[in-house]
């Protein structure tokens, strides 16, 4: 029987992968902030990985400004249990917990996220 890594397992193998050229944000990126603009990448791979679901929030304007993309994604596992494999790309006075959270519905959540 196939068994899924750990979610800790799977972050050291999202941050060997990161780089400039795989980032959605590539001006953002940098060795200091290597999980700048991986979060639609891990939050797919970890969803074809243990299922769950993506969730996704829209960035208050001032941070859309700030940091240059507007929406942040991660996942929700059958567990319960909230995994976000680039929340450290935010920086420490982000409000990370204020946000107002959405979750796709699991009809449109794989078809919206590859759509850009």
């Amino acid at each position: 029987m196939h068994k899924n890594p750990p979610p800790v397992a799977l972050n050291y193998f999202f941050r060997q992968a990161y780089s400039q050229k795989t980032s959605l944000n590539p001006d953002s990126w940098s060795i200091e902030n290597p999980s700048a603009g991986h979060c639609v990448m891990c939050a797919l791979v970890a969803q074809d990985i243990y299922g769950g679901k993506i969730l996704r929030c829209i960035l208050p304007l001032e941070w859309q400004e700030k940091l240059g993309f507007r929406s942040h994604y991660w996942n929700v596992l059958p567990s319960r249990e909230i995994v976000d494999f680039s929340r450290d790309q935010f920086p420490s006075e982000f409000p990370y917990d204020e946000l107002v959270w959405q979750i796709l519905s699991d009809d449109d959540k794989r078809d919206y996220v590859l759509s850009y």
